[in-house]
């Protein structure tokens, strides 16, 4: 059973996880380029140790505004460097600007290429397990 597992069961999991990597590469990128942009300012940067992982969680709020409105909002990553008072470019959906998004389209690409990497090697290896090689 385990054979059948690592030959067969575990490539389709990576093939599945290398699609929904590309998905989600190909979603983030087509927000960046057609969602509107606006400068944020990181309000508050709030630390959590998780004591399963043994290391920090960290939850960044950005002020900012749309149409005159002001929304504070998680940002929904952290990066190292980032301080209270920084500002950042963000994109925001047009009909829900509280639904933002930071970094600009690499993030997308570097997905896009992982989920490639991936399928490659997924494929290769059900292939290789169809014809019965190692």
């Amino acid at each position: 059973m385990k054979r059948f597992f690592v030959r067969f069961i575990l490539p389709l999991i990576v093939i599945a996880a290398a699609v929904m990597c590309l998905m989600l590469g190909v979603k983030t990128m087509q927000r960046h380029k057609t969602f509107p942009k606006t400068d944020a300012v990181i309000a508050e940067i709030q630390k959590e140790y998780d004591s399963a992982r043994k290391e920090n969680d960290y939850h960044v709020f950005v002020t900012y505004t749309v149409d005159g409105q002001e929304y504070t909002e998680e940002l929904g990553q952290y990066v190292a460097g980032y301080k209270v008072g920084k500002e950042l470019e963000i994109s925001y959906n047009p009909e829900n600007p509280a639904d933002i998004q930071a970094g600009g389209a690499g993030s997308g690409l570097i997905m896009i290429g992982l989920g490639v990497v991936a399928a490659l090697a997924g494929i290769v290896s059900f292939v290789k397990s169809l014809l019965g090689r190692r």
